[in-house]
């Protein structure tokens, strides 16, 4: 072993002392360089990362737009072509006016106006002319587009339109060869004012942040938003977006281009210092382009929380990368469907909106043949029940109504709340009576599950349903139909009441809003009359008399009292009928009094509208005050269906009556499935049995003629008197006598008359 000389191993030991620190400075500059290379990779992959994560959301933020845009755009242009086949459709009835006054038309375009949502219709000359109260109106370049109407043959909207100072959307409809007074009209002109076309046709988006605007390939607005940020304040859309500066690289021109060309994109920009993005798709059907834009603030708050949040926990921990990009992804997912819910999710029911009801119809005409029906419902008096309840019971309600609906639903099937109380369905249904059936399912589910709300409130619903026979027929065209047919129908007194859409219901709903035109002046020319009934004792002596409303035309022809009775009875008009023939059988039995003439008693029917008024009885009181007649020379005459609407109301009318010495009438006895109830505690006089137990024939059924001796022997036991109605046949007559009926009324004896020739027959047997 070699031996090292002392001071050598002191300096050996001196250079190994003397490393030691150069190789710790070493090892710390390469740890420092490891721990900042490390650093420098782990934030190069954060920030790779975080531009990956900053683009992807860009990406899908982009492409949820787009869904949504799209979406917006295919309701849109529903609503659009919904309003123009409807205003078609309405042109094609204004030849029913050629033979009346203007002024009868005028009426007509007022609730045609209401009914299809216009501010305004009206009937326009080949000049651009029309007229408003007997006043011609005008507006250049209104001719250049009735013109256009006329020559393309079809409805059409054109470009936002300035009228008297204010704007308009328009939709013109052309009209063939229709003249009134003679004035030829050329078209149907619907205005719609900027904010009504913006709330009916264009969808508020991003909880109201979010809008969209219609305009035409050279930027001209068609239809505004009601927005206070939309853009499109002026006449033209480019004319705000020249002063945008875009981030997205976009160009003016080149978004020209792309909206000249009906091609779909995107675009991020701002405008007085306001970032917005929009996206812009062509609209097929009418060579618009829908341009939808929301606040970039909105469109990427909860992105960017995220990604701070991203950036925060991979410069602390690189393991943390992976849980926070499980947290993006999270985070991605519930923005979605907040999105989603905003636009799809009811706010009070949790159901579909009507945007979601249209799509998921959509989607299963898409999918499944049919056969299918649309059914539209309505809850009547909800405003009642707000008033009263408070708008938290109403809410329970609207929840409990919309839980009946769904719990019934089949696979491709669907319910969504329009809006406030009304709700649509769509359903498999193949015809008229499958969709009575489930109608009438819904309302006894309906009634248990809301026996229990506050206030014990059983709501009453109307229903208007259309068989989708049609599949290019547009879901808001149909949600419109069945609409109508509610309408149409809707009754006071019926739960359910369901009525249906054909091609007659626009003829019939013509003919009713004619005859409701007219009916005030009909009421003041006399034109409704009392026709008299005879009624008869079983060996043909005459006892009395019964009042049937007629309306008599000027020309002499006899309106059915089907065609009327029913039309009055919804609008309330039957109230001022029946006092006009209450006043006319006053009249006539004053005048025979006072010529010396015997008289008979004659019945006078009551509508169940009349029950509706805080004292029933206060208008009859002040007719029967003109006159000075004795209480035997009228009847009070109820039908058995009103008993069950009120009971107790008309328990106290009959106590007033009977008390003043009026004799009262059950009318129908026997229609209803409680008729041996309301016997029992309505005190009447008479009780006329119903023509149903008669049946078609000679003589009733076994079944029918047994019904009959019994009632016959329980009036008798209670000292009521019997009269049987409907009575055509001798065989009836004898039957009747035989088992003891006080009394006939039917075409045997004698039709319904005019008075004078009825108390003719009172005459006639008085030997005068």
């Amino acid at each position: 072993m070699r031996r090292v000389p002392r001071g050598r191993v002191e300096v050996i030991e001196g250079e190994r002392s003397s490393q030691k620190p150069k190789n710790r400075a070493a090892r710390s500059v390469l740890v420092a360089f490891i721990c900042a290379a490390v650093i420098a990779l782990i934030a190069g992959l954060s920030l790779l990362y975080l531009y990956s994560l900053q683009a992807m959301i860009d990406d899908e933020s982009a492409s949820y737009l787009g869904e949504i845009a799209d979406q917006v755009t295919t309701s849109t242009e529903n609503t659009i072509d919904g309003k123009l086949n409807l205003l078609e459709s309405t042109a094609a009835t204004l030849d029913a006016f050629e033979d009346e006054p203007a002024q009868k038309l005028d009426g007509a375009l007022a609730v045609y106006a209401e009914s299809l949502g216009f501010d305004l219709l009206a009937c326009v000359d080949l000049d651009g002319t029309w007229y408003l109260d007997g006043v011609p109106n005008r507006f250049t370049g209104l001719n250049v587009l009735v013109s256009q109407a006329v020559e393309d043959g079809r409805a059409f909207v054109p470009e936002v339109q300035n009228v008297d100072g204010r704007d308009y959307v328009l939709f013109l409809a052309p009209v063939a060869d229709v003249a009134v007074e003679g004035r030829t009209i050329c078209a149907l002109v619907g205005f719609m004012s900027l904010e009504n076309a913006a709330d009916t046709l264009v969808p508020r988006m991003f909880e109201g942040q979010g809008f969209a605007d219609i305009v035409t390939t050279e930027g001209s607005v068609v239809v505004r938003s009601n927005a206070a940020g939309s853009l499109a304040q002026g006449y033209n859309l480019f004319s705000t977006l020249d002063e945008a500066h875009f981030s997205d690289g976009t160009t003016m021109e080149g978004l020209k281009e792309h909206i000249a060309a009906g091609v779909a994109g995107i675009c991020r920009y701002a405008v007085d210092g306001t970032e917005y993005v929009s996206y812009y798709s062509g609209m097929s059907e009418h060579g618009w382009v829908l341009f939808c834009t929301v606040p970039a603030a909105d469109l990427d708050a909860k992105p960017e929380a995220f990604i701070r949040v991203t950036l925060i926990a991979c410069l602390a921990v690189a393991a943390v990368i992976i849980a926070l990009g499980g947290m993006v992804a999270l985070g991605q997912r519930r923005s979605h469907d907040r999105l989603q819910r905003m636009l799809y999710v009811d706010r009070v029911t949790g159901g579909a909106t009507r945007d979601k009801f249209t799509v998921d119809v959509e989607a299963i005409r898409s999918r499944a043949d049919g056969p299918f029906a649309l059914v539209y419902a309505n809850i009547e008096r909800f405003k009642t029940v707000n008033d009263l309840l408070g708008t938290e019971a109403a809410d329970e309600l609207l929840r409990c109504v919309h839980k009946a609906f769904t719990s019934s639903l089949a696979e491709d099937e669907t319910v969504g709340r329009l809006a406030a109380d009304h709700f649509a369905l769509f359903i498999k249904a193949a015809n008229d009576e499958e969709v009575r059936r489930r109608v009438c399912a819904w309302s006894e589910e309906i009634a248990g599950m809301c026996r229990d709300l506050p206030g014990k409130c059983t709501p009453i619903l109307s229903y208007g349903a259309v068989i989708v026979n049609d599949p290019s027929t547009p879901t808001e065209t149909l949600i419109g139909y069945a609409n109508l047919a509610r309408k149409s129908g809707r009754a006071r007194f019926h739960n359910p009441h369901l009525s249906f859409y054909d091609g007659a219901l626009r003829e019939a709903m013509l003919r009713d809003q004619q005859l409701e035109e007219r009916m005030e002046d009909a009421l003041a020319n006399d034109e409704f009359k009392a026709y008299l009934q005879a009624q008869y004792s079983t060996d043909g002596q005459l006892i009395g008399f019964e009042a049937l409303a007629r309306w008599v035309l000027p020309d002499g022809t006899v309106m059915p009292p089907s065609e009327f009775i029913p039309l009055f009875e919804r609008d309330g008009f039957i109230v001022q009928v029946d006092l006009h023939i209450f006043e006319l059988v006053c009249r006539m039995q004053q005048e025979r009094l006072a010529a010396g003439q015997r008289v008979l008693p004659i019945s006078v029917n009551v509508s169940r509208t009349h029950l509706v008024a805080d004292d029933p009885l206060a208008s009859y009181r002040q007719v029967w005050s003109k006159f000075d007649l004795p209480y035997e020379c009228a009847v009070f005459e109820f039908t058995e269906s009103i008993m069950y609407d009120d009971p107790d109301r008309l328990e106290q009318v009959l106590d007033e009556l009977r008390s003043k010495g009026f004799a009262c009438s059950m009318d129908d006895f026997g229609s209803g499935y409680s008729s041996l109830g309301m016997l029992n505690r309505m005190d009447v006089d008479t009780v006329k049995i119903d023509r149903s137990f008669l049946g078609a024939g000679p003589l009733p059924s076994e079944r029918g003629a047994r019904i009959i001796e019994g009632v016959v022997d329980l009036a008798k036991d209670l000292g009521l008197c019997t009269i049987a109605e409907g009575v055509e046949h001798k065989e009836q007559v004898d039957f009747l006598r035989q088992c003891g009926c006080d009394a006939i009324q039917g075409f045997y004896f004698a039709r319904p008359m005019p008075s004078d020739e009825a108390l003719a027959l009172l005459d006639e047997e008085d030997g005068e």
